[in-house]
This record gives C-alpha cells, sequence and structure tokens, in this order.
C-alpha cells in the first residue's frame, strides 16, 4: 500500500483529518436528513417504527465478528506508523475474510428464521427480515472499508466512500419507496449495499478469500475478543433505549423515538468523526514509552468536542421545532426526546478521546466497568420512567444519564492513569461537563423568552408569522451564550485561532 501521505506530523492535520471526515458525514447527514423526512412522512409512525426495529438488527450483527475489526483498527496504524507494511496489509486482508464469514453465517440464520416463521408476522415484517439477512453482509462490510481507511490514516479516500455510500444509499431507498412503499425502501437498501461493497471490495484492495488466516486469527482474537465486548456493551449501553421503547411503547411511539434519534445522530457525527481522526493517532503511539504523549488527545480536546456538540445540538433543537411542525407535524412528540438525548451525546463525544487511549493502552477490564456501571444507571431510571410514567423523554433522559455516567468514568480513569496532577481533575470534567450545561441553560433562556416576549408585545399575531418570528428570537437569545462559551474555548485551547489559520491555508497538509 502506497502511503496517502508522509508521516510527518502538524498540530494542524488533526484538524484537516477531521474536517474531511466531518465533511464526509455532513453530506452524508444531508441526504441522511432528507431521506429522513421523505420515508416517516411517507411511511407514517406505524410503518417507519417497524423499518427502524428491523434495522436495528444489523447494528447488533455487527458485534458478530468478534472484535477483529476493531483490533485491525487498532493495529493497522501501529504497523504504518512503524514501517510494517506487510503486517499491515495482512491485518487489512484478514479483516476482510472474516467480516464476510462471520457475517454470512448469521445471515443464511436470519432466512431460516424468516422462512419458518411466514405468516407469524404481518407480511412486511418477514420479508424485511429477508432483507436484513442480505444487509448483516452488506452493511458489515461497508463498516470495515471505512474502518479500514481510517486505520490507514487515508481520509481523503474516505471521504469520497463515505459520500459515494451515502448517494447511493439516498437514491435507491428513496427511489425505489415512490414505487413499492416500505417494501421498496427494503429492495433499494439491498440493492445500494450490494453496490457499496462491490466497490469498496474493489477500492480498498483488502480481500482475501472466502477462509482467514487462522493463525493469525489466534493471534488478534486476544486483542479483538474484548473489544468486541467492549463494543456490544458500548452499544447495548446506546441503545437499551430503543429496546425499552420497542417492548413497552405503541409502534406509533416507536416512530417518534426513531425519528428523534436520527436526529440526534445528525449531531452526533460531529464528534464521532473528531475522534475518528484521533483514534489511529492516539493507536500509533508506542505504547512502552512516555505515557504523557496521550495527554495530548486527553484533555483539551474533551473542551472543544463537548462545546462544538452542545452548540451545534442548541441550534438543532430550536430550528426542529418550526421543522417538524410544519414538514413532519405527526411528528411533533419528538421534539422534547431530541433535547434530552443530546445531553448524553454531548458528554460521550467528549470523552471519546479518552476511551481511545484506554483501548490503545489494553485497560479493557477498566473500560468494561465503566460501560456496565453505566448501564446499571441507564436501566435504573429506565424503570423509574416506566413506573412514574414520563413516556419517552424520561426513557431518553435514562439514555443521556447512562451516557454522562459513562463519560465522567471514562475520563477519570483515563486522567489517573496519565498521572496528571491533581490540579488538573477539576478543568478535565469542566471541560466535559460545563458545555452541554451552558448550552441546556441557554436553551431554557430562549424557548422561555422568546414565547414570553411574543405572548407580552405582539399576542395577536398569527400562525405562520408567529412562529418565524419566535424562531428568530429564539436564535437571538440563544446565540450569546454559545458567543460567550466560544470565547472561552478560545482563551483554553486557541481553537479558533488554529482552524482559521488552518482555513486560510486551504486544508492542504504540509509538503514532505
Amino acid at each position: 500500500m502506497s502511503e496517502e501521505r508522509p508521516r510527518s506530523e502538524s498540530p494542524g492535520l488533526l484538524i484537516t483529518d477531521a474536517a474531511q471526515l466531518w465533511g464526509a458525514a455532513l453530506v452524508e447527514q444531508l441526504l441522511a436528513l432528507v431521506r429522513g423526512v421523505i420515508i416517516p412522512r411517507y411511511l407514517g409512525p406505524g410503518l417507519y417504527g417497524i423499518l427502524g426495529a428491523l434495522t436495528l438488527i444489523t447494528k447488533y450483527g455487527a458485534y458478530l465478528q468478534l472484535g477483529i475489526t476493531t483490533a485491525v483498527g487498532r493495529e493497522v496504524p501501529y504497523a504504518v506508523a512503524h514501517a510494517e507494511e506487510n503486517r499491515a496489509e495482512e491485518l487489512a486482508r484478514l479483516g476482510y475474510s472474516f467480516n464476510l464469514l462471520t457475517s454470512v453465517g448469521p445471515a443464511l440464520l436470519l432466512v431460516v428464521f424468516a422462512l419458518l416463521t411466514w405468516g407469524r408476522y404481518m407480511a412486511v415484517v418477514s420479508w424485511g427480515l429477508l432483507a436484513v439477512a442480505a444487509l448483516l453482509v452488506t452493511t458489515r462490510l461497508e463498516t470495515y472499508f471505512a474502518a479500514l481507511f481510517r486505520a490507514r490514516r487515508q481520509f481523503t479516500a474516505a471521504f469520497w466512500f463515505s459520500t459515494f455510500r451515502a448517494a447511493s444509499l439516498f437514491a435507491f431507498a428513496v427511489g425505489f419507496l415512490f414505487l413499492y412503499g416500505l417494501y421498496g425502501v427494503f429492495i433499494g437498501l439491498v440493492l445500494s449495499g450490494v453496490l457499496v461493497t462491490a466497490v469498496g471490495t474493489a477500492w480498498t484492495r483488502s480481500w482475501a478469500g472466502p477462509w482467514p488466516n487462522w493463525s493469525l486469527v489466534r493471534k488478534m482474537l486476544p486483542i479483538g475478543l474484548p473489544l468486541a465486548g467492549l463494543g456490544a456493551l458500548g452499544f447495548l449501553l446506546q441503545s437499551a433505549d430503543r429496546l425499552v421503547v420497542i417492548r413497552y411503547f405503541e409502534p406509533a411511539e416507536i416512530g417518534y423515538y426513531m425519528l428523534a434519534v436520527t436526529a440526534a445522530t445528525l449531531v452526533y457525527f460531529l464528534p464521532m468523526n473528531i475522534g475518528q481522526a484521533m483514534a489511529p493517532r492516539i493507536y500509533g503511539l508506542r505504547r512502552d514509552g512516555d505515557r504523557l504523549a496521550f495527554e495530548e488527545y486527553l484533555v483539551k480536546p474533551s473542551l472543544v468536542v463537548t462545546y462544538l456538540v452542545a452548540a451545534v445540538g442548541g441550534f438543532t433543537v430550536i430550528a426542529l421545532w418550526p421543522f417538524i411542525r410544519y414538514v413532519l407535524p405527526a411528528y411533533l412528540p419528538s421534539l422534547p426526546i431530541v433535547a434530552a438525548l443530546l445531553v448524553g451525546i454531548t458528554c460521550q463525544g467528549g470523552a471519546q478521546g479518552a476511551a481511545h487511549i484506554l483501548i490503545a493502552l489494553g485497560r479493557f477490564r477498566a473500560l468494561a466497568a465503566a460501560q456496565a456501571s453505566s448501564l446499571a444507571v441507564a436501566l435504573l431510571v429506565f424503570a423509574a420512567a416506566l413506573h412514574g410514567g414520563w413516556g419517552l423523554v424520561g426513557v431518553a433522559a435514562g439514555a443521556s444519564a447512562g451516557l454522562v455516567t459513562f463519560a465522567c468514568l471514562v475520563q477519570f480513569t483515563a486522567w489517573r492513569l496519565m498521572s496528571l496532577p491533581r490540579r488538573t481533575l477539576p478543568r478535565a470534567f469542566a471541560y466535559l461537563l460545563l458545555p452541554p450545561a451552558a448550552v441546556a441553560a441557554g436553551l431554557v433562556f430562549a424557548f422561555f423568552g422568546g414565547t414570553f416576549i411574543i405572548k407580552t408585545f405582539w399576542p395577536e399575531m398569527g400562525r405562520p408569522l408567529g412562529d418565524v418570528v419566535n424562531l428568530g428570537l429564539r436564535l437571538l437569545l440563544f446565540a450569546p451564550t454559545v458567543v460567550s462559551f466560544g470565547w472561552y474555548v478560545e482563551r483554553e485551547t486557541g481553537f479558533w485561532k488554529r482552524l482559521r489559520k488552518l482555513v486560510r491555508g486551504g486544508l492542504s497538509p504540509p509538503a514532505a
């Protein structure tokens, strides 16, 4: 494999790579946003809830690869950083073949289950299970290709691959939706998956036949299995709220919640892509050397990420209110759910650097303990929400409570592992928790303030003019919170100064 860039590093390269990943995510999420408007509006809450529940199967199926993908994502950056090119390519081929093998088997079992239970469920559910069986294979390989591009630090290739995948998914899923409804969505998902998998296979050159190198598998499993357990437990923490909703709520309510999750996911892609840019750098550091080399990715990135996510999330909540009211009026109950979910997403995004540090240094038990403890907190809040009749917002609050707990535990564990001075501990937690707290206060002020001004000075103003004015007032009332906290971020990290310098330079990596 030829290097996409020289190994020389500069402070701006992290922002460059994160910008490319976020650019791809922006295109992907803009298309997902349009798709997320068209599909639920066309299907209605009931059928949209069925679609969300079925596609959740593919997300859990991702962990049947026993952590090999995550292990490859951890070891390839280290091999590339230390000029072990043959090992990097061998690991890439292993990841492809093992993912193929461990996805085809479960897919066949799901086909058998769908055929044996045919007629027990709605026809659309049975056909959906067959579609999901195909998606178990294609989605797994698509995810692997994206992870491999990032592991190789080929962020430009990652940008174009993600953009192609998003455009293909949009074209096929929406195109067939208008022809065959929910059945058309299933057809589009499968056709898009097959096309993107074929392109990714050719692009990464990672195919190696249907059988992996078993001797290398045995070497990677001690790394992969703990990471698989962490991944499954982490995803359970992230998705337990949806399982509760599917179990205890009606199909229309499931649709409300799934739309809220989609909206929150749009915001989460920002910290996720910054974390994905940090991961290969963290994994490439020498693990037997000075651990303070990891410190660069621990404290200050938390402040930058939580601020950006909280600010974007705040503006998203304000803008979603008129958007849902006029474009997706059947989904108005989704708005408070989005606000409740964003608190946890913000803190989780800020703790990504700490989580990657623990993975790089093999502190799997500490991560698992944090996940288990956080899941227990979430389950307690879920139980209280169901018992107290708090509804979907209570379930979303439980999800956020679990994620905030996880972020705090991981941040503290990584801080202690770095043996940083005790005086830095308050700052580490302040960077993690202050931005979402400030933005939440700003949102409350903006929503109540805007409504108060309208009712006091223009009580006779009707819709939609009143809604437009209220939207403008809320944005104006919320903006000072974002600006003032942005000044604090600049003072602490110099982020905006560095970003302006990078933009003036055309987002170009330094010459060799």
